[in-house]
């Protein structure tokens, strides 16, 4: 058990020394109007994948690229591949926007 508390602890640590950095990270991606929708430039969507890959990169996930499929807006890709037999983890998530919707409301 004292291996896995002083994991812990470590990672916890990791996490308070770098917290202002991945803090402005997050307000960095948010910025970025990458609304998926017609009529917003795709262009943005594509800065922001950009941005993700980057922010991937330096949390020291590798691997990553920039996948771009025909009429779809680009998906992140990474791996980290350093424990054998540890379970795979997958995760999913958006990095575009929804449009603002009415102004009225």
């Amino acid at each position: 058990m004292a291996t896995t508390d002083a994991r812990v602890r470590d990672g916890l640590s990791d996490l308070e020394a770098g917290l202002d950095h991945w803090r402005e990270t997050l307000v960095s991606l948010c910025r970025i109007p990458s609304v998926s929708a017609k009529g917003f430039p795709p262009q943005e969507v594509r800065r922001s994948a950009q941005a993700m890959a980057q922010a991937l990169r330096e949390a020291g996930v590798e691997n990553v690229e920039v996948l771009e499929f025909p009429g779809a807006h680009p998906y992140v890709y990474g791996d980290w591949l350093h424990r054998p037999g540890a379970p795979t983890v997958l995760l999913y998530g958006h990095h575009d926007v929804m449009p603002p919707g009415p102004a009225e409301k």
